[in-house]
């Protein structure tokens, strides 16, 4: 291969899931570059791997298998990562893609599952993180960020939660649960 060509490779993320059994799976692959040497970029967003975003460059070990796994990240790419869960009786009425519209003329690309009823966003470096904040509760009257009830995960530019640990800590385990998904 030759100037920015790679090969492609799935990078498996563990998740650890809650005592409600989310997330629903007890890992995650993201496609990514492969670059040797055990680093991968990641080419898409995250649906539940947490502190990872597309452009990120991660180390990686392989399994018995030949799977690339998660070992840790590198390199920061800047970019940030938000799930949005749009409710049936909210201003998107459940609509995934206007999510999606929503947040486009702010340079944010993204992808729905319409299994989860959820969208995960991907906050380029170069976007205004404030204006893309700026989509929430009144007085945009689009989203809420914070509790009570709120099903948005914003992580900062350093992989952190955004709007403080506290706000993030206050939540119970069950807050963070998708609705509509049955324990099973």
């Amino acid at each position: 291969m030759t100037g920015d060509q790679h090969e492609f490779v799935k990078v498996r993320f563990a998740l650890e899931r809650d005592a409600e059994g989310w997330p629903p799976a007890g890992s995650e692959g993201l496609w990514a570059a492969d670059l040797g040497d055990r680093l991968a970029r990641i080419d898409n967003n995250p649906w539940f791997a947490r502190n990872i975003a597309a452009g990120d460059v991660v180390r990686t070990r392989v399994d018995d298998n030949g799977e690339h796994w998660f070992a840790e990240k590198v390199t920061w790419s800047g970019n940030c990562a938000i799930r949005v869960v749009p409710f049936k009786d909210g201003a998107l009425v459940g609509s995934r893609q206007a999510v999606i519209n929503l947040f486009a003329p702010l340079g944010v690309d993204g992808e729905g599952t319409e299994q989860f009823g959820m969208v995960s966003l991907n906050v380029p470096s170069d976007a205004d993180l404030s204006a893309v904040k700026g989509l929430r509760g009144p007085p945009a009257g689009r989203f809420q960020w914070g509790p009570p009830g709120t099903r948005i995960e914003v992580l900062d530019p350093a992989g952190q939660p955004s709007g403080g640990a506290t706000r993030q800590a206050r939540r119970s385990r069950s807050a963070r649960r998708i609705p509509g998904t049955a324990r099973r």
